[in-house]
C-alpha cells in the first residue's frame, strides 16, 4: 500500500448511457515505478480502466466499502477520485496536468504545428522553459528516429508530411517528454510493425523504470505484454442471464493479476501459482479465445 499510486476496492464503472456496469473492479492496486499491461477480449472494459484513473469520463460507482484512490506522494495526501468528480472542471483539468501523460492509437497530434513543437508543447504548458522543453524533446526523437529524420523535424517537417508510424513514435515523444507521475495509452503500438513496437515499449518502459515513473498500457498483443510488463491484468468477461436479458461484463479481481517475480517467471497475486513466460503467454490467450463472445 506504501507505493501504491491508485488502490481500488469494490467500484464499478458505468457509463450514463447504460443500464448497467461495463466493469466491475473489485480489488486492484497499481504501484509506482511499475509497468501494467491490460489484456482482455473485446469488450470487457479495457478502454474504461484508462477513462476511469485518467478522468477523462465519469464512470465511477462506489459500491459497499469501496474505494478508487490516488497517492500523491509528493504531498503525502490521497485524492478520492469520486469526490474528484464533483470538483469544478477547473480541478479535474489541474489533476490530470500534474499527474497524468496519454498515449492513444489516435495520435491526436496537432495538425497547425510542426512535428518539432508537437514532440515539445506539453511541457511547455505545464510552465517548462520552451530551450528546456526543446532539448528534452530532441533528446527522445534521437531515441526514436534516425538521426537525418530529427534534424528534418527540427527545421520544421509539419505532421501532415509524416506517416503513420512516425506519426506514432511523434505522440511518444510528446506524451514521455512531459512531467506525470502516470501515463496511460491505449493501443500505442497498434499501428506499429513488431520490430518497432518491440523498440517503442522497449524505450517507453526504460523511461519509467529509470524515472520512477508508472504506466498502464491496454494492448491486443499478450506477447509484447508479457516482455515488458511488471503486471499484467486479465479482465475476465461475465455473463449473466436474468429477467432482463443477457449482461455482459468486465471483472478483476486479485486473481486477474499476473506479476513478473523475476525475468522469465510470474505469479498469480490472488493464488501464488507460478508460471514461465511461455506458460503464461499460453493462459493469457486461452482465457482471452475462450472468453464468451
Amino acid at each position: 500500500m506504501a507505493n501504491n499510486l491508485f488502490s481500488i476496492k469494490n467500484i464499478a464503472c458505468q457509463y450514463k448511457s447504460n443500464l448497467r456496469p461495463v466493469l466491475q473492479l473489485d480489488t486492484l492496486d497499481i504501484e509506482r515505478g511499475k509497468t501494467y499491461f491490460i489484456v482482455g477480449s473485446s469488450g470487457v472494459g479495457k478502454s474504461t480502466i484508462l477513462e476511469t484513473l485518467g478522468v477523462m469520463n465519469n464512470t465511477i460507482k462506489v459500491r459497499a466499502n469501496g474505494f478508487i484512490k490516488y497517492h500523491d506522494h509528493d504531498t503525502n495526501t490521497e485524492v478520492e477520485l469520486d469526490k474528484l468528480w464533483k470538483q469544478k472542471e477547473s480541478v479535474l483539468a489541474k489533476f490530470r496536468k500534474e499527474h497524468l501523460s496519454f498515449i492513444f492509437q489516435s495520435t491526436n497530434l496537432f495538425g497547425n504545428l510542426t512535428a518539432y513543437q508537437n514532440a515539445s508543447i506539453t511541457p511547455i504548458l505545464k510552465g517548462e522553459k520552451s530551450d528546456d522543453a526543446k532539448l528534452r524533446a530532441r533528446q527522445l526523437l534521437a531515441k526514436l528516429y534516425p538521426k537525418e529524420f530529427v534534424m528534418e523535424i527540427i527545421k520544421g517537417k509539419k505532421v501532415a508530411e509524416m506517416s503513420g508510424g512516425q506519426r506514432q513514435r511523434l505522440a511518444f515523444a510528446r506524451a514521455l517528454g512531459s512531467d506525470y507521475d502516470v501515463l496511460l495509452a491505449d493501443e500505442p503500438t497498434g499501428n506499429l510493425d513488431h520490430h518497432n513496437a518491440h523498440k517503442l515499449m522497449k524505450i517507453l518502459t526504460d523511461i519509467v523504470q529509470k524515472e520512477n515513473r508508472t504506466s498502464v498500457i491496454v494492448s491486443h498483443d499478450i506477447e509484447l505484454s508479457v516482455t515488458y510488463g511488471d503486471s499484467v491484468v486479465l479482465i475476465a468477461k461475465q455473463e449473466i442471464n436474468d429477467e432482463e436479458g443477457n449482461f455482459k461484463y468486465g471483472l478483476v479481481t486479485e486473481e486477474s493479476v499476473y506479476e513478473k517475480s523475476q525475468p522469465g517467471h510470474w505469479r498469480n497475486k490472488g493464488n501464488g501459482t507460478e508460471y514461465s513466460d511461455e506458460e503464461i503467454i499460453a493462459l493469457l490467450k486461452n482465457a482471452i479465445k475462450d472468453s464468451p463472445n
